[in-house]
């Protein structure tokens, strides 16, 4: 069986982590805007696993470097929707947020 280059016990070992990072960053990246300034140009290295490259969110970072160094400890991802700057729009969310028994200001779309 053929390796690839670089690929080995180590690599192995990062697999798992790697993966669920991605799916993470798949789900993030499809449904958020990242307002966040990029600090400088993306470190290809880590976008590049499994032949998607995607641009790391930057605020999520921080909790998915955490899942990298613990495959086992739990990532949950929630998407909530927000009405930003209207005020209207935002006061008809609370109301159906209080419906559906959830806190006023997030409306609870998905949980991954």
């Amino acid at each position: 069986m053929a390796q690839d280059k670089g690929a080995g016990p180590a690599a192995e070992h990062l697999m798992p982590a790697e993966c669920l990072v991605k799916c993470a960053q798949c789900v993030l990246s499809s449904r958020i805007f990242d307002p966040a300034p990029r600090t400088g140009p993306p470190d290809k290295r880590r976008s590049r696993w499994f032949l998607l490259e995607l641009e790391e969110i930057e605020s999520a970072r921080p909790v998915l470097d955490a899942c990298k160094r613990n495959v086992c400890s739990p990532l949950t991802i929630e998407v909530h929707l927000e009405a930003q700057g209207d005020a209207a729009l935002q006061q008809q969310l609370d109301q159906v947020a209080i419906e559906a028994g959830q806190a006023p200001g997030h409306i609870l779309l998905e949980r991954w």
